[in-house]
């Protein structure tokens, strides 16, 4: 009788830890979503003035260059305190299942209002820095930011993101 209730044990341990054991939950899955899981309107900051041409074939190259050029215009146009980015450093573009991921290092420049009460110009300064990542597939490009010091490769866009753009027609 030990045996069988031994054996029967054996048989179900593998059934209730599936899952358990696997991955440890630091890799982001970048399983395709169906189309109809777009929204019904599509955020548009391609629309925003100066936001570069997606790239007709996304490759390693044509992607870093896209998204350098698009957090360049993007991110004064997303924050109003922003007037431009000081410098934004490319950390890294991976390849992921349905598109790539990249990397990005940034330092805003902020117009920062004269405490001087006899001058009405203002003096851009820059404040902080902060990491940002992008998924550019052919029909979404999904983007998070994480403010911080130093660069940072860890960002999960599929899982953290915002949808900032998207197409049912893959441009």
């Amino acid at each position: 009788m030990n045996r069988r209730c031994f054996l029967g044990v054996c048989g179900t341990l593998p059934a209730l830890l599936a899952g358990c054991l696997g991955d440890d939950g630091e890799r982001e899955s970048e399983t395709p979503t169906p189309d109809d899981a777009l929204p019904e309107a599509c955020p548009r900051s391609l629309d925003v003035e100066g936001v570069p041409e997606r790239p007709d074939e996304l490759t390693r190259d044509s992607v870093t260059e896209f998204l350098t050029e698009y957090e360049y215009t993007l991110a004064p146009a997303r924050n109003p305190d922003y007037t431009g980015l000081n410098y934004l450093e490319h950390l890294e573009t991976e390849r992921v299942d349905e598109g790539f991921r990249v990397h990005f290092f940034a330092e805003p420049i902020v117009a920062q209002t004269p405490t001087d009460s006899t001058s009405s110009s203002t003096t851009p300064v820059t404040e902080g820095t902060y990491n940002v990542a992008y998924l550019l597939t052919e029909r979404r490009i999904v983007r998070t930011t994480r403010v911080g010091p130093t660069p940072y490769t860890g960002l999960r866009p599929r899982k953290d993101g915002t949808l900032v753009a998207c197409s049912r027609t893959g441009k």
